[in-house]
């Protein structure tokens, strides 16, 4: 069914980091909040679909060598090539498993094509963030005369004891309808239906444990926490994002208030709410103001 979906998606950090700065310090906003972007998150879910099996187009493929391969090559390797028509180019790209959920923009000498993806993600916001410095790293400057007193500090180290981040997404089928349109693919409504609902499936299934299944240091202690998910009755209708994705934690205790609120405003335009969550976490005002309000929800554990 063509329907508009709206995701609040949380991890939680224990000591270690998520999305870091050229500076191997947590991403700040002017006012000092940190943030991850939505590229870092997007790496993981690619990179949990490359584990998979799947093919993926941005993403950096090895060489048994060690190198990387470039775009044009990862084009080429799949006859992806400017004289190909639309529907051959659609057909292609679509074969990569992030092409269709996140767009696509390539600028080669023979290729110009960009497209929207149909799953959009916000940056996420620190919803209840501590943090620490744990190491300063030292560089050691030797004199002729041999003096290592000459110290220079070249940056800081952050880990985040406990940290919450909270994705707002939103997956939209017209935008992927467009997608088709675009390169004159003229599907039947039943077929195309049949996909997005495919695509959105998958990448439900895939944010639950996209941060987890990660073992790169960069990233360590980050554990998928919650999905919060709101199918629409239709294409045509939205929520208060700005409420909907003001998650909060207090003492460890996920507060959805604000999301419900969000949720209840728009009720009369929501077909059903589903959460996502790990086993034993606390958490509070859902179900209760959400079955109060006659809105069915079902909760799932995430694993």
């Amino acid at each position: 069914m063509n329907k508009k979906i709206f995701i609040n998606s949380g991890i939680k950090i224990e000591k270690g980091q998520f999305n870091t700065d050229f500076n191997n310090q947590a991403r700040r906003t002017e006012d000092g909040k940190i943030f991850a972007t939505d590229v870092s998150r997007k790496y993981s879910i690619r990179q949990n679909w490359l584990l998979s099996g799947n093919k993926v187009l941005i993403r950096k493929h090895e060489l048994p060598e060690g190198k990387a391969k470039s775009l044009v090559n990862i084009l080429n390797e799949h006859d992806i090539k400017k004289k190909i028509t639309s529907k051959d180019f659609y057909d292609k790209i679509k074969d990569f498993k992030d092409t269709i959920p996140f767009g696509y923009v390539i600028a080669t000498k023979d290729i110009n094509e960009k497209a929207k993806g149909s799953i959009q993600i916000n940056m996420a916001n620190d919803i209840n963030t501590k943090y620490t410095i744990e190491q300063v790293l030292d560089i050691t400057s030797y004199k002729p005369s041999g003096d290592k007193d000459d110290n220079t500090t070249i940056g800081k180290k952050i880990i985040i004891e406990e940290g919450y981040m909270n994705w707002c997404m939103v997956a939209e089928p017209n935008t992927y309808l467009s997608l088709k349109e675009t390169y004159g693919i003229e599907d039947k409504e039943e077929v195309s239906m049949k996909e997005w609902t495919d695509i959105t499936n998958d990448f439900i299934e895939t944010i639950k444990d996209d941060v987890t299944c990660l073992n790169s240091a960069i990233k360590s202690g980050a554990n998928n926490l919650y999905n919060l998910i709101v199918y629409m009755k239709d294409n045509n209708t939205s929520i208060n994002m700005d409420l909907f994705k003001k998650v909060e934690v207090t003492n460890g205790e996920i507060d959805f208030i604000n999301s419900v609120n969000a949720i209840i405003e728009s009720k009369v335009q929501i077909d059903r709410v589903e959460l996502y969550i790990s086993d034993n976490q606390k958490y509070k005002n859902l179900k209760t103001q959400l079955e109060n309000n006659k809105i069915k929800l079902e909760i799932k554990s995430l694993y």
